[in-house]
């Protein structure tokens, strides 16, 4: 009851200063961004009591079920210890300098060291609850527990936990439990000043532990005023925060109370020592120092019901609630309050005039301008119901507004007039202006744009130029600019353009059209385009005024998107890219130069999803971004501020053939090196990298010494895989990069090493070779006698054998030079009939690939194996003299199997020309209509390969009774090189004893009809 009891009070206490309004809480909600972590997120339960980080950068919570380790991307949770005691309601974890982590719960004290947590304390039949610890400078441990304070040497811990210490031996002897000075046993806080003075606190009470005496310096009247907080600076001085009369100042004795407004100093600077603390009225950064609060933040009912303690994580806060985690993010994004009421919140455009107004166009004809911080309506109506898209002051002061569908609109002399493509317009949809350097005003918008006349009646009239769709719906160009050379250049759907003697006509970079969203020119000259898929491309206009790329920024290069609709160049020449996610910036100078950073909605940015955006630089250097859901505005000075560099760890190693983790000595830290066996060659690795402020975009780069010699982009990946890997020496690497631009500072290695199996071993490599030589001279040895005997034998044997080589080869030799002389024959024939056609000049072009070819025939006549590559050659050098025999009369195709290095595969020389010319001759010149010849290499065993030579020609069986009907005909030509090359493979076959085998066979369709032969031949590959 009394603790329902203390949390009513205070949220009624909350509740009442919220309706108040009381002006330490003056600040904006929104100044912070919220992110929540709840059971949802995988956290074991909502109640959050206790937060820390170790020195790791590790954040570890204190849950209601036991304790949780946060890693950035997973909540690990603990909810026993090793030998399965049960963890419970964590009330204080605190990380000493050796990287353990001590934790004291409802279940007593436990430790967590060696990437294992132990129970440290007995179990007790006494309230075994520890609330707070204090790891003092001299080395001792004190504990704020159930039954009073407590305190041991950590000399005399047992941290494996096996010999438990009883934590009623270790009391304070005003707290022993045989000592009843004390009435209520129950300690709560626990803190240590700089000259080693100890406070401990009960409720109301705090005590002084100071020269081995504790006395009892300070009792609250009200029993249920809770002290919350301490901050000791002496022994003499101590500030402590209490729920009512809240901070407070005891000094010599001496007791001061302090509202937070009274202590409240903003903007003390963070280089000032600072603690945050929770108290009745929110969260404080207070400096003791000077005893100031340089920090409030009002916890509202629509963030938390109410918050248990608070963590300072670089220039961020985590928060522990009874609903969960809460992430705070200073806001570096400024939302302006809308004066006029209004249910929508849809903008898209905004611009500055010349008398420095800021005017903000949005959905349904509404025009706003800011006045004294908010935006007023000054405009309703101007069109029926289109949305604003594109605002222009010209040098009159008149202001011409083009809207989403329902015209133009031209408000001079403070009246609005409305124009449409009744009036002359090429589209009644309007995305942006463009006055240029001679003083023409351009609108663009579907279909293409508008050049706005108005002559010296002030008369408005238009001059179209139309672009028809062609590849998409309404041909919507967004945006446009000019070329050095005065020329108008516009970008949407259907690409870029260009106006050309009144006529717009497209422009492709390198034969490609790319789907525009927005183009600039920068201060540099140069132009820089949004696109829709490919990320934004920075191009610099040639001699000829045409754009060329180059620069293409992409996800390689730390953008966030593809995907961009809007650009922006700053005052210093930076680029500003707005998506549906976020904003990005491409740093040219000052601040952002060389980076390219990303925020987005975590960062407090417009909640993603938008699907306009438009951006603006106001005189005083602030932009403004108007999107379909909501507006908002930002110094770019302040968007870089104290952003730390991610810390990466490799966060586990897994042989995949074990499939088991390796054990890490602590919280991913492992060995320096490790061993594997040969058989266990294959790795998986996961990493993770630690920004919490910025951990949402982080992307991961790694490399295996030993293995690559480059980094590789992994992306957001944080698993990656080797396998089979060579025996030898290797380091991992990983090293992530943030949405800021930020690179780890040093790189997470794991060094291994794959040993050889024994039999590649050096000692076993000599041993085997000792024991060969001597197995070799005693054979030696033993057979001298009777190879000696036996050598006349082999040697008559031998030269049998070397005769018979020589017969086959010389077989082969012959069969190769009489092809030679066939071909020659053949190919001199065709000379003479041109030579008798008077075609002199197809005979001169025809002499001259044939003397090429015969060269090479007569090369390679004499090798026994020539590479598939020259084979390929010669191939495509005969069917294009037979080509010219036939007058083109047929195609061919040669082509490889992706296997295959043409290079590297060695067979005997001319083994397909004889097929290539049967097909010809046999099969395609006695056909009408199309002929085609395909020949096709692929493998068809490691050492085989498989050629095969295929024709639609009219097939075998026609083509033996075209040679029985025509006795005279050019189907009377007998191809006696078929004869030679079946020969020649058997004696291949022979020689060689490898396969060297050919099949022929007809082509047929469905319905059993000839559509060509195929013949398939195996060959060796040689060496």
């Amino acid at each position: 009851m009394r603790k329902l009891f203390h949390r009513y009070k205070s949220i009624i206490c909350l509740n009442t200063l919220f309706c108040c309004g009381v002006p330490i809480f003056a600040q904006q909600p929104d100044s912070y961004s919220y992110q929540y972590y709840n059971t949802s997120h995988g956290l074991p339960s909502s109640y959050i009591s206790c937060l820390a980080k170790d020195n790791k950068g590790f954040l570890w919570i204190g849950t209601a079920a036991g304790l949780s380790m946060y890693d950035g991307y997973t909540f690990h949770n603990y909810p026993y210890a090793k030998e399965n005691e049960l963890i419970g309601h964590v009330n204080v974890i605190k990380p000493d300098a050796g990287n353990r982590i001590w934790i004291g719960s409802g279940a007593g004290l436990f430790c967590c060291i060696n990437n294992e947590i132990r129970k440290i304390s007995a179990t007790s039949t006494l309230p075994q609850g520890i609330n707070d610890i204090l790891l003092a400078k001299n080395g001792k441990i004190w504990l704020a527990t159930e039954n009073g304070a407590a305190r041991f040497d950590t000399i005399s811990l047992d941290l494996t936990g096996k010999k438990k210490i009883t934590i009623a031996d270790h009391l304070l002897s005003e707290w022993s439990l045989k000592n009843e000075v004390i009435d209520k046993r129950r300690t709560n806080l626990i803190c240590e000043a700089p000259d080693g003075a100890v406070y401990i606190t009960q409720y109301q009470d705090l005590f002084r532990f100071w020269n081995n005496r504790l006395e009892l310096v300070h009792s609250a009247e009200n029993s249920r005023d809770k002290i919350l907080s301490l901050f000791p600076l002496s022994a003499s001085a101590i500030y402590f925060d209490r729920v009512s009369t809240e901070m407070n100042k005891l000094e010599n004795g001496i007791l001061n109370s302090y509202a937070p407004t009274a202590l409240l100093k903003p903007g003390l600077p963070y280089t000032q020592p600072g603690i945050w603390y929770v108290g009745t009225r929110g969260a404080f950064c207070f400096h003791p120092e000077t005893g100031t609060i340089s920090t409030a933040i009002s916890f509202s009912d629509k963030y938390m019901v109410w918050a248990k303690a608070i963590l300072n994580d670089n220039d961020f806060l985590w928060v522990a609630s009874t609903d969960g985690l809460i992430k705070l993010k200073p806001a570096i994004f400024t939302v302006s309050p809308i004066s006029t009421a209004s249910t929508y919140n849809d903008y898209y455009s905004v611009t500055g005039l010349k008398n420095g107004k800021l005017l903000m166009g949005a959905n349904r004809g509404m025009l706003f301008e800011q006045k004294a911080g908010s935006f007023g309506l000054i405009k309703t109506g101007l069109v029926p119901s289109a949305e604003l898209k594109c605002i222009y002051e010209d040098e009159q002061g008149w202001l011409w507004i083009g809207s989403g569908y329902q015209g133009l609109v031209l408000i001079r002399n403070g009246k609005s007039e409305r124009y449409t493509i009744e009036n002359g317009l090429h589209d009644n949809s309007l995305y942006q202006f463009l006055k240029t350097r001679d003083g023409r005003l351009y609108v663009c918008g579907d279909q293409g744009l508008s050049e706005i006349i108005v002559d010296k009646n002030n008369t408005v009239s238009f001059r179209k130029f139309l672009f028809e769709p062609n590849i998409t719906q309404y041909a919507k160009f967004y945006s446009c600019i000019e070329a050095p050379d005065g020329t108008v250049w516009t970008g949407g759907e259907e690409g870029l353009l260009y106006l050309h003697h009144d006529t717009l006509k497209r422009f492709n970079f390198n034969g490609k059209q790319l789907a525009i969203n927005h183009m600039l020119k920068d201060k540099a000259g140069d132009m820089w385009i949004a696109t829709a898929g490919e990320g934004i491309l920075q191009c610099r206009f040639n001699n000829k005024n045409e754009p060329e790329i180059t620069k293409e920024y992409t996800e390689k290069d730390g953008l966030n998107t593809l995907h961009y609709l809007t650009l922006l160049a700053d005052n210093e020449n930076n680029i500003w890219a707005g998506s549906s996610q976020g904003i990005s910036v491409i740093g040219r100078q000052g601040l952002f130069s060389g980076r390219v950073l990303n925020f987005d909605e975590p960062d407090g940015f417009i909640k993603s999803g938008y699907s306009y955006i438009s951006l603006y630089q106001h005189t005083d250097s602030s932009i403004w971004a108007a999107s379909s859901l909501g507006f908002i505005s930002f110094k770019p000075q302040q968007l870089i501020g104290g952003d730390a560099a991610p810390l990466v760890y490799i966060t586990g190693v897994r042989p995949l053939k074990q499939n088991e983790l390796i054990a890490s000595a602590a919280f991913y830290e492992y060995p320096p090196t490790s061993t594997f066996s040969y058989s266990d060659n294959s790795f998986n690795f996961n990493f993770t990298a630690l920004d919490y402020a910025n951990q949402e975009n982080i992307r991961y780069y790694y490399k295996l010494d030993g293995l690559d010699s480059n980094w590789k982009n992994a992306g957001s990946l944080r698993s990656i895989s080797f396998e089979n890997l060579s025996p030898g020496h290797y380091t991992f690497r990983v090293k992530a990069l943030n949405s800021k631009g930020r690179w780890s500072t040093a790189d997470a290695v794991y060094t291994f090493t794959v040993t050889p199996p024994f039999w590649l071993r050096w000692w076993f490599i000599s041993a085997l070779a000792l024991l060969v030589t001597g197995a070799v001279l005693y054979l030696f040895k033993r057979k001298s006698k009777a190879a000696a005997l036996n050598l006349q034998a082999k040697e008559k044997e031998l030269e049998v054998i070397k005769l018979n080589h020589d017969l086959a080869a010389s077989k082969l030799t012959v069969l190769r030079t009489q092809m030679n002389p066939h071909f020659i024959f053949n190919a001199l024939n065709s000379v003479q009939q041109y030579i008798l056609q008077g075609n002199v000049v197809e005979a001169n072009k025809y002499l001259s690939k044939f003397s090429k070819l015969q060269r090479e025939i007569l090369h390679y006549s004499n090798h026994n194996f020539i590479s598939l590559e020259k084979e390929i050659e010669l191939l495509h050098s005969y069917l294009e003299l037979e080509q010219l025999r036939f007058g083109e009369g047929f195609t061919y195709e040669i082509y490889t199997t992706e296997e295959i290095d043409p290079a590297e595969i060695k067979i005997p020389p001319m083994m397909l020309q004889p097929f290539a010319e049967n097909a010809i001759w046999h099969g395609l010149m006695p056909k009408q209509g199309e002929k085609k010849l395909i020949l096709r290499f692929s493998l068809f065993a490691d050492d085989t390969l498989l050629a095969t030579i295929t024709d639609n020609g009219i097939g075998r069986e026609a083509s033996a009774k075209l040679k029985l009907n025509n006795g005279k005909s050019l189907l009377q030509h007998e191809s006696k090189g078929m004869q030679m090359i079946h020969q020649r493979l058997q004696l291949l076959q022979q020689q060689y004893d490898k396969p060297f085998e050919v099949a022929v066979s007809d082509i047929t369709d469905k319905d059993g009809l000839i559509q060509g032969t195929q013949v398939a031949l195996k060959i060796f590959i040689g060496n």
